[in-house]
This record gives structure tokens, sequence and C-alpha cells, in this order.
């Protein structure tokens, strides 16, 4: 509802993010192209999920298991 208020405070964050971390990583906004290429970069390795039952947890004591597939026919 108030992209304003929303960007500033996301402005703070990256700035205290950037000010007080000691791991040598820079937040930043980005677009996914750029994110992308980051990672193409890094040669990053990601692990492939065959199945389609992903577990989700809302905090510490909720978490859940369901069916999920890009078939929707398959559901």
């Amino acid at each position: 509802m108030n992209a304003n208020f929303n960007y500033n405070q996301l402005d703070r964050q990256i700035k205290y993010f950037n000010s007080y971390n000691k791991k040598n990583i820079i937040f930043k906004y980005s677009t996914t192209s750029e994110y992308l290429d980051a990672i193409k970069k890094e040669k990053i390795q990601w692990d492939v999920k065959y199945d389609d039952m992903m577990p989700y947890g809302d905090n510490e004591y909720d978490w859940w298991v369901g069916f999920y597939s890009s078939r929707p026919n398959k559901k």
C-alpha cells in the first residue's frame, strides 16, 4: 500500500547490514538476471530434487508436507 515507506525501510536495512556484516557479503537491490549471472560466475552446484514432496516450516514447531507438481493433472 505504501511503496515509498517499504523501500525506505529496505534501504535502511541494506545500509545497516552492509555496514555490520563480517563475511564479505554485500546486500543490494538486484535483478533476476544479475543474480543468475552471479550464480553462474561462482559455479555453484545445486542439489537436484526428483520428487514432488517438499516440507515447509512456518515456525519452529509447525511443519507440513504436501504434494506439489508442475503437472496439475498429476495431483
